[in-house]
């Protein structure tokens, strides 16, 4: 489901943004009219060849893709407020990872998933507020983290701060899937030079 032309589209978002361009042709974007739940992950290439999280975003609700991606390709890069704003000279480091969500399913306990498999959403009520937040399929992957270590740091990134013990037994989780593809800058510049599309003099210009 999750295809180049989307991260394609979503780095074409970004460097016209920059570009101060508003307009994306999307006729070579197949999928833009079909909706989905979706999120758009930014990544920086760090010094020893691997990638950092730079930004991600996206929505539990499903949205047409074409305006989905643009949306969730600019806030992910602009508005996560884990990070500074994006700036110009950063799009030649960047990754892209597009992720259509699917197959919801309440889980029947705080366990009832698999790594590497699910992205879960969790939701519970702390002493006064109501809290929620969510790690997408390859985040206790690529943190090498167990299923104790994903749920306490995803407890965490939803803001809370009390005692895991008071929470952890009744975590309400949502269990689903993602469909990903991913797209380096350098990629991305080979396949719109095949177009005869120059990346590089536009974010230069």
């Amino acid at each position: 489901m999750a295809s180049e032309s989307m991260t394609v589209h979503c780095f074409d978002v970004l460097v016209k943004y920059f570009h101060q361009e508003h307009d994306v042709d999307t006729s070579r974007f197949s999928d833009c009219k079909t909706s989905f739940p979706l999120f758009v992950t930014w990544s920086k290439r760090d010094r020893i060849d691997g990638w950092s999280l730079r930004g991600c975003i996206g929505t539990f609700s499903a949205l047409r893709l074409e305006h989905g991606l643009r949306k969730f390709s600019l806030s992910s890069a602009l508005r996560d407020k884990r990070f500074s704003s994006m700036r110009r000279e950063e799009i030649p480091d960047l990754r892209c990872d597009v992720s259509l969500l699917t197959d919801f399913e309440v889980a029947k306990h705080h366990y009832d998933w698999t790594i590497g498999v699910h992205g879960i959403q969790i939701d519970f009520q702390g002493r006064h507020d109501r809290y929620s937040g969510t790690y997408l399929p390859q985040v206790a992957v690529d943190q090498g983290w167990t299923k104790d270590e994903t749920l306490i740091s995803l407890i965490r990134k939803a803001g809370f701060s009390g005692r895991l013990s008071d929470v952890m037994k009744t975590l309400q989780v949502t269990r689903y899937r993602s469909s990903k593809h991913s797209l380096t800058f350098d990629e991305y510049v080979e396949l719109r030079a095949m177009d005869g599309i120059n990346v590089c003099a536009l974010i230069c210009g």
